[in-house]
């Protein structure tokens, strides 16, 4: 029995130097990172770094010469900041180029020509050149959904859903409209589509 007792009170011992040495531990360990936070954001060079990122390096859009600048950029500043190994890794990007600014109008029925505003977005794909045709409309891609094959075929389609502007959130405006943008041309391809038009 004193056996037992005398290795309780021993575990108890044990169990406790180990539980104040955590919190020793503990302390010192958060001191420590309150140190290394602190020269972070009063030392630091994140926010110069990020605007020589922005401002002299720009826009990087992938496979942009700008994109590569930018990891020839980082690459020096790893260096220069002494680190034990820093290497680039090679890695497949997709690549888009716009080529010939967009342009576009149509004609009326009386004649009247008027122009229009065109963009096409990263990933669209290109037109080969001129390309024109009958225009049918829809007010939704719904409606477009709902469409005869025989209604669009070999015509130039437009999706005339504009965002809600009565939203705060300008970016859930915009972004409400991403289905068009996402899945509006693939619809129409799969009805025999020449060109889908899209505006917001």
């Amino acid at each position: 029995m004193k056996q037992r007792i005398y290795f309780f009170i021993t575990l108890l011992t044990v169990l406790g130097l180990n539980l104040q040495a955590q919190t020793r531990y503990s302390d010192a360990d958060s001191v420590m990172v309150k140190t290394i936070y602190n020269e972070a954001l009063e030392n630091g060079l994140a926010y110069t770094d990020l605007k020589s990122l922005c401002k002299d390096i720009g826009a990087r859009l992938s496979g942009s010469v700008s994109a590569e600048l930018a990891v020839k950029w980082g690459y020096q500043k790893l260096s220069a900041y002494g680190f034990d190994k820093v290497y680039l890794q090679e890695v497949m990007v997709p690549h888009w180029e716009r080529g010939t600014k967009e342009n576009g109008y149509f004609v009326r029925e009386d004649g009247s020509i008027y122009k229009v505003n065109l963009l096409a977005l990263g990933g669209s794909v290109s037109t080969k050149g001129i390309m024109q045709g009958e225009l049918v409309m829809f007010k939704n891609r719904e409606e477009l959904l709902q469409a005869e094959t025989s209604e669009i075929k070999d015509k130039i389609v437009f999706i005339s859903q504009p965002m809600d502007q009565k939203m705060i959130t300008t970016f859930k405006a915009y972004g409400a409209c991403y289905p068009i943008r996402g899945f509006g041309a693939i619809d129409a391809a799969k009805k025999e589509l020449k060109l889908l038009l899209y505006a917001h």
